[in-house]
């Protein structure tokens, strides 16, 4: 990065805040002629989706791809149980958030056919069955699965280094062109704010600053409390080295809204780490790379509160879920928010469409993202370098469990979260 980069975004995060500001100015006082700027949102979220499958497809392949099935064998063995608990976890902790949404109420204009409203089949959600229309219909979890599928695959073929030299490039060139595509959001973001100002009313306006508000606290709970206590509950490092470790990654990531410029930080401080504790083999290296690289597209946690925006979205439209799709919403949110926190505009596409809900819910994520970004950025830079710690250490067989330690910190957060919820029920009620 360039050493006038960090000066630039933050330049760029500057006229967000104008472009914000004079679009909310815009919609209150020429409220529904604003109408007319809402194909400048659109095109922006058009252009954000355009690559979001290019990328999700060649992180998947490369990350995966360049493993030996030995190694990632051995991998799965030690790091299936943090996958599971990092995502169960972040995913009960939204759920718990979520409580304080009241039941929805009927509509208030009864529509037949929404009462009998049906997505499409559940297999081919998650089954990749034809690719082509698995991308034609924005299946993410399907496109998910077949990606992985031949990530497995490619492991164990002769010559595959050429093919993860072009995912690499696909990957990076993915990136390129989102960083092109973020410089238009001062003008993004003017239009969607001002049509949303000229055409919202002000009970929803209220509401949108309360989901705003949780979901920037609960990001920074689990960021810079949660994740980095239980680090301290499961390997020889203290809460603060945690913190200072990987202030740089998160300052740039932050400063950036990018959470790829995190990398080469996380596995810097993975390494010193590693050497502190004992860990300083040939393979080590190779170890932490590895798994950085798998962990990028995989541990993003600051994604899966695409699961909160679409409760959100649900209770604020008077959508009521049925039984199975509140059961199944978790696993699918899991599938779809696999990639970059970009990729996360797709996820709403997706389950938007599934939930049939109405509106335009993707137009509304991206809004509210310009400002929600930051905290999903901080969880997801520190979401997948906690795996990576863990899944290290694990590896070379250094894990002590403190159980005390890691139950209280667990109550803490638990009971802030219950707090949030239980405060913030009277301003939904209110919305």
């Amino acid at each position: 990065m360039p050493p006038d980069a960090g000066r630039d975004f933050v330049s760029l995060a500057g006229w967000i805040g104008v472009g914000a500001a004079c679009g909310l100015a815009t919609g209150i006082l020429a409220g529904e002629s604003c109408k007319i700027l809402q194909p400048v949102g659109n095109a922006y979220v058009m252009l954000l989706e355009s690559v979001v499958y290019p990328y999700l497809i060649s992180s998947l392949l490369h990350g995966l791809g360049r493993l030996s099935p030995q190694m990632a064998l051995r991998l799965l063995k030690k790091s299936w149980p943090f996958y599971l608990a990092a995502w169960a976890g972040t995913l009960g902790i939204i759920y718990l958030l979520s409580q304080a949404f009241p039941a929805a109420p009927p509509p208030i204009v009864v529509d037949a056919s929404a009462m009998a409203r049906s997505g499409p089949d559940f297999l081919r959600l998650i089954l990749p069955g034809n690719i082509f229309r698995d991308l034609a219909n924005n299946y993410v979890p399907a496109v998910v699965m077949l990606s992985v599928l031949f990530g497995v695959a490619i492991q164990g073929i002769a010559g595959k280094d050429r093919v993860l030299d072009i995912l690499a490039l696909v990957r990076t060139a993915c990136v390129k062109i989102w960083n092109w595509v973020v410089m238009l959001a001062p003008v993004a973001v003017f239009a969607m704010f001002a049509y949303t100002a000229g055409t919202t009313e002000l009970a929803k306006a209220g509401g949108l600053a309360v989901y705003v508000a949780l979901f920037l606290i609960v990001c920074g709970l689990l960021a810079f409390f949660a994740i980095p206590a239980v680090l301290s509950a499961l390997i020889p490092v203290r809460y603060r080295d945690v913190i200072l470790d990987l202030r740089n990654a998160l300052t740039l990531a932050l400063v950036t809204t990018l959470s790829v410029v995190a990398l080469p930080y996380i596995q810097q401080a993975a390494e010193k780490l590693a050497k502190a504790n004992g860990i300083d083999d040939d393979a080590h290296g190779e170890i932490i790379e590895t798994c950085l690289a798998v962990n990028y597209p995989l541990g993003q946690l600051g994604n899966f509160f695409v699961f909160f925006f679409i409760l959100f979205v649900a209770f604020y439209t008077r959508t009521p879920l049925s039984a199975g799709e509140q059961v199944a919403l978790p696993f699918m949110t899991l599938f779809s928010c696999f990639g970059s926190p970009t990729s996360t505009v797709n996820a709403v596409d997706f389950l938007g469409s599934w939930l049939q809900l109405p509106g335009r819910p993707t137009d509304l994520y991206v809004e509210t993202m310009m400002i929600t970004r930051y905290g999903q950025v901080a969880l997801s830079v520190m979401g997948f370098a906690f795996l990576t710690f863990l899944m290290t250490f694990n590896y070379y067989g250094k894990i002590k469990i403190r159980l005390g330690k890691l139950a209280a910190y667990a109550g803490v957060l638990v009971a802030c979260v219950a707090g949030l919820g239980w405060g913030g029920t009277p301003c939904w009620s209110r919305c």
